[in-house]
């Protein structure tokens, strides 16, 4: 520091002078012992005061008791302004200090945050931009290009961890800001409740859906973390790394089960495809159409992990179906098999669980499983299938699904908590697979009053009477009155309701087997497991909204053999407001069936059994 920077004293001062002259000297200068004189320091004046302005009266001041001269109060203005201007950047915090003025502000607001008397560079990508702002106002940001990109390799790091069963990101270099309201927007979930829109007389006009947002994630700026759920974990890791951090998992495993797998059944081709695609990143959704064998895939799945698993159901029936194939297929004592359903509450490392019931136990089996398979999620709202996918911890997830895209919409929130969709194999790559029929009547009857729906009903028994045949319906009562006027009119025909019997129930199907009567009414969806290749119609005489429901009767006439083409007949009772509600609810599901080309398929199998009927006449 030259001369001409220091404060040297004009004269002599008293005690009171002296302790004035400390005062205003300490703001702006420092002490140097080898010369026994007070000298300028532009960082301690910055320090201390605020604009020139203040610094002029300071000079002012202690012009009474040192020398100020013209140059000195130049020299020493022009110190202050150069350091006031110089900006050192703190690597470490990412921050800096600086007295700005309001529209040096006003053009960075988008790119810095004011907090603890710093300013924090919101992100790492924004360091450019807020240098050549400042410097276009005069400002110097002083900083080391290269020592900058080495260490942020180390402050851009976060690492992923499960806690307490959420899903916990510690950041413990750097928080970059934009990055962290990137992974809030993208950890944001949307999806749409449904409302019916009823008329004046309380009947079926349309559908609405009514669209809701949460916000599932929490940000500690002073723990330097975020939390979510570990359902979200594929979107947390995929934004961090899009917005430049190097992402470490610390995520341990469950302990693994103590059991014995037997793996009775083999992969069809598409099934083995689908596998593959998913044992990659043990996460996602695999959509295949119903009677393509989805529920194989999850169990190839199980097999593979052997890590605790809970498979959520819809109903009861298809809990019953999981146990047996879990039985069957895998060689699983069924005493090792949980449920929850039916009012029971039995959580074993292996678990079945209807949507509801897993609601309803959900703080008792939120941390006990480390594979979820939600089964059939296509059709479970997405109030209860959202409570169920992000409280429950499962690291590991297979969506299983027959129609990936809902008309909701809520596919998108499925795909966010279990995993996007790997693969689609829809009905009409099945047809070709030769694992399901072609259709090749879906037809929607319609009659005036019940007698009528009757009258319907029996014509088509008549156009198919060499047939086999699934008569649906609701009710017992209703399926009651059918099965007597089929008796009435000579049909051969049986009655499978919940109140049969088992071993009515069994001879029932043989004889539906063999072939000694033709035609089965059931008020149920017949999930015991019972195949007949051979049946081709199905009448859908009555049924819910639901379009679960009636996707799995049509399923009943959908098994492949050579030859065989299904039929599938709807008929609705138009004077009946339910019925008519109803119809229009599950109408698309009609759509999931007929595609352009099906008329290729349906006469491929018609000329197959043509021929066959060929050779089996000639060698008669």
């Amino acid at each position: 520091m030259s001369v001409e920077t220091t404060f040297k004293r004009k004269r002599y001062l008293t005690d009171e002078e002296f302790k004035d002259f400390l005062n205003l000297v300490k703001k702006i200068a420092r002490y140097d012992p080898s010369c026994q004189e007070w000298v300028f320091s532009p960082e301690r004046a910055r320090n201390n005061i605020s604009s020139r302005n203040e610094l002029n009266a300071i000079l002012d001041a202690l012009s009474k008791y040192a020398v100020i001269t013209p140059e000195v109060r130049d020299n020493v203005l022009k110190a202050f302004e150069k350091y006031r201007k110089t900006i050192i950047f703190d690597i470490d915090t990412f921050s800096f200090t600086a007295d700005l003025k309001r529209e040096v502000l006003d053009e960075l607001r988008d790119y810095i945050v004011r907090i603890g008397g710093r300013y924090v560079i919101k992100s790492a990508k924004y360091l450019p931009v807020v240098r050549d702002t400042l410097q276009k106002y005069g400002y110097t940001l002083v900083y080391n290009e290269e020592v900058i990109e080495s260490r942020l390799k180390e402050l851009m790091t976060a690492v992923v961890k499960r806690e307490r069963g959420m899903l916990v990101i510690d950041f413990p270099g750097y928080m970059d800001v934009e990055a962290l309201k990137n992974l809030r927007k993208a950890c944001k979930l949307r999806y749409y409740e449904e409302r019916v829109i009823l008329d004046e007389e309380g009947s079926y006009m349309d559908t609405e859906y009514v669209p809701r947002e949460i916000d599932t994630l929490k940000i500690s700026f002073r723990e330097r973390k975020a939390i979510t759920f570990v359902g979200l974990i594929d979107t947390v890791i995929e934004t961090l790394q899009k917005n430049g951090y190097k992402v470490i998992l610390q995520i341990g495993e469950k302990e693994k089960l103590d059991l014995d797998f037997k793996a009775n059944f083999r992969l069809m081709p598409h099934q083995e495809r689908a596998f593959k695609l998913w044992i990659g990143k043990k996460r996602g959704t695999i959509a295949i159409f119903t009677r393509g064998g989805k529920s194989f895939i999850a169990l190839k799945a199980i097999q593979e992990l052997k890590v605790p698993t809970l498979i959520l159901v819809t109903t009861r029936e298809l809990a019953y179906t999981w146990r047996r194939y879990l039985v069957e297929y895998l060689g699983i004592p069924e005493a090792r098999i949980g449920y929850l359903g039916e009012g029971r509450r039995n959580i074993m490392p292996i678990t079945i669980a209807t949507y509801n019931s897993a609601v309803k136990y959900l703080s008792e089996i939120k941390d006990k499983f480390e594979l979820l398979i939600p089964d059939e999620v296509h059709h479970v709202p997405a109030r209860t299938f959202k409570n169920i996918a992000l409280y429950v911890d499962a690291l590991y997830r297979l969506g299983l699904s027959a129609t990936p895209t809902r008309r909701d919409g809520n596919h998108e929130l499925l795909y966010a908590i279990i995993g996007k969709l790997l693969i689609t194999v829809d009905y009409e790559e099945l047809i070709r697979l030769k694992v399901v029929a072609p259709i090749e009547v879906y037809e929607t009857v319609f009659a005036k009053g019940k007698r009528e729906k009757i009258e319907k009903l029996l014509e088509i028994l008549e156009k198919h009477s060499n047939e086999k045949i699934f008569i649906f319906t609701l009710y017992l009562e209703t399926s009651e009155r059918i099965y007597n006027e089929l008796l009435k009119k000579g049909f051969k025909a049986v009655l499978i309701t919940g109140k049969t019997p088992s071993s009515k129930r069994k001879l029932a199907f043989r004889q539906f087997l063999s072939g000694r009567c033709n035609i089965v009414v059931s008020t149920t969806v017949l999930d015991e497991g019972i195949t007949v290749p051979d049946a081709e119609v199905a009448v859908i005489f009555e049924n819910t909204g639901e379009a679960r429901q009636l996707i799995q009767r049509i399923g009943r006439v959908l098994n492949y053999k050579p030859g065989k083409t299904a039929k599938i007949y709807e008929i609705i009772d138009i004077t009946d407001p339910r019925e008519k509600y109803t119809y229009f609810k599950r109408k698309w599901v009609k759509d999931l069936y007929l595609f352009d080309g099906l008329g290729k398929y349906v006469q491929e199998e018609k000329a197959r059994r043509i021929y066959k009927k060929f050779i089996d006449e000639k060698w008669e």
